[in-house]
């Protein structure tokens, strides 16, 4: 049991987040309330390349096929935050600790704030292609913003937590597991 949880262990956390995380993206909770975002920062910090871009980008795109795509063009900018957002993540890689962790979370929800809500003012047609049209944009946005920084910040911190606790918790199961087959 514990030779297979050492060599398929963060195999299996991944694949759990993908899930997980595609699954809540699914759900009507709060709007912009997502783990994608999280798990793009978490997958550029974790895991090597090309996995840190595919988790993210796969988990997004198995809830996109149950919940539906944006326009295209809104889509890429979707995709794109979440790329410069592992990109964020690789920058914390060799230089964890609680406080660049804040910082890099707090910036990547404004990654795709900025983004999204341009690419929502540029082809959407909801808003008069100004620049009043994209401030408007952005201002309308700031309910969901503020659901987003509020669910990106629990989702990394859930993250980063498991991370964090996982080993000490599979060594603390195969301890139990051991004590009872004596």
């Amino acid at each position: 049991t514990m030779k297979f949880l050492e060599k398929y262990g963060r195999a299996l956390l991944v694949i759990t987040l993908i899930v997980a995380s595609a699954y809540i993206r699914t759900q009507k909770y709060l709007p912009n309330v997502s783990p994608i975002t999280a798990m793009a920062l978490f997958g550029g910090a974790t895991l090597a390349s090309p996995w840190s871009f595919a988790v993210p980008l796969f988990a997004q795109l198995a809830s996109d096929i149950f919940i539906g795509f944006d326009a295209l063009p809104i889509t890429y900018a979707i995709y794109g935050s979440f790329v410069l957002t592992v990109l964020l993540g690789m920058w914390l890689k060799h230089k964890r600790s609680p406080w660049r962790i804040i910082l890099a979370s707090l910036g990547s929800s404004t990654i795709f704030y900025l983004i999204t809500n341009a690419a929502v003012w540029k082809f959407s047609k909801l808003y008069p292609p100004t620049f009043d049209g994209l401030v408007l944009s952005y201002v309308y946005a700031i309910p969901f913003f503020r659901n987003t920084l509020f669910g990106d910040m629990a989702y990394v911190f859930s993250f980063f937590l498991v991370l964090e606790f996982a080993p000490v918790l599979v060594k603390a199961v195969h301890r139990l597991a051991k004590q009872a087959s004596v």
